[in-house]
């Protein structure tokens, strides 16, 4: 059995910009501080696997906060899926 995970990172905002504006959605997400100007969020409901939902939030975030944002589906280690 393979890895299961879902995260967006987010270039070049702060980890309070981004914990504002998943408040202001009502997500419930674990945010990672800085590191090299990226930020990585893990959302609850992304957990769910699906990619709707993955790609939905990243591009909310990417809009509301004018950055990049990266989202990367991994599924059992069999699919990787990443957008940009």
């Amino acid at each position: 059995m393979g890895n299961w995970c879902t995260n967006i990172s987010l270039q070049g905002v702060s980890q309070a910009e981004i914990v504002h504006v998943l408040e202001e959605l009502g997500r419930r997400a674990y945010v990672t501080p800085a590191n090299s100007n990226w930020c990585t969020l893990y959302d609850q409901e992304c957990d769910r696997f699906d990619l709707d939902v993955l790609e939905s939030l990243a591009l909310t975030l990417s809009l509301r906060l004018n950055c990049t944002a990266l989202a990367t589906f991994n599924a059992d280690d069999d699919i990787l899926w990443l957008g940009i």
